[in-house]
């Protein structure tokens, strides 16, 4: 884009020095088509903008997105992990009262019997 507009500009720059009056057509043809150029160079540019950020908020949903589930399974797997602690230490104060239920029913049988 930059060699085309370098080429207008020249041919302009060219048109205006000849002072040629038949020139005067040539350079309203070429002047026109340079402006309709920068136009078309402005709308790209501004689509190839729009687009690009599109694409930067998808990519950023993207990482959000995978944060959230690293974070998630993090959390879940800290869950499990306290879930089977306490589960243990239930099993172990059942074990526990289990055997001091049963202590003491035979000392209550030994004094009774």
């Amino acid at each position: 884009m930059e060699q085309v507009n370098q080429m207008l500009l020249t041919s302009l720059q060219r048109l205006e020095d000849s002072g040629n009056r038949q020139s005067e057509a040539s350079r309203k043809v070429i002047l026109f088509g340079y402006k309709a150029f920068e136009e078309n160079v402005e709308q790209t540019a501004s689509r190839n903008e729009t687009q690009l950020r599109k694409m930067h908020d998808e990519q950023r949903q993207r990482y959000v997105n995978e944060r959230l589930l690293r974070l998630q399974s993090k959390q879940n797997s800290g869950l499990d992990s306290l879930a089977h602690d306490v589960t243990r230490h239930l099993d172990e104060a059942l074990v526990s009262l289990d055997r001091q239920a049963s202590e003491q029913i035979r000392r209550m049988s030994n004094r009774l019997g």
